[in-house]
């Protein structure tokens, strides 16, 4: 018969696995990467974990959820941009082709005439296809041959 995990006689753990004792940092930070041209990151106190503090555009109100780049200054990725406020957010960060994925969430990019839009239409909670894959990729091909970033 094997053990039974539940007797009497079993030790408990001393460490709780996937578990950190540690308090949560008071300021949102994001774990660092050294690189060549990065200064020294500063340390969070609560830890003693080198961080840097998110980029004040990442926190913005104005800025679509999970505004992110994926490829500096080329290619970003985000959440549905509801407001005028976060398509000029997007056009102040450069993005002059904005793709919309979704025909039900249409972003204001009609009051910015200079931001190009397209729209490639995939079912919610599907894939998309492969002629939709290769639509993108050849927005972001001739994107990059004219130096415009997309979003």
């Amino acid at each position: 018969m094997a053990p039974n995990r539940f007797s009497k006689d079993r030790k408990p753990r001393d460490v709780t696995p996937f578990r950190d004792d540690a308090p949560a940092s008071i300021v949102p930070l994001r774990p660092t990467t050294p690189g060549p041209h990065r200064p020294e990151s500063p340390v969070d106190p609560m830890s003693d974990r080198p961080v840097t503090p998110a980029p004040p555009e990442w926190t913005s109100y104005d800025a679509p959820i999970n505004f992110t780049w994926v490829i500096p200054d080329e290619l970003c990725g985000m959440g549905w941009p509801k407001s005028r406020d976060q398509v000029r957010f997007l056009v102040d960060q450069g993005i002059d082709h904005l793709v919309t994925l979704s025909p039900e969430k249409i972003p204001p990019h009609y009051a910015f005439p200079n931001l190009k839009h397209t729209l490639i239409p995939v079912e919610d909670f599907t894939g998309p296809t492969i002629s939709e894959i290769q639509k993108f990729i050849e927005i972001t091909d001739d994107a990059r041959k004219e130096g415009e970033a997309v979003g």
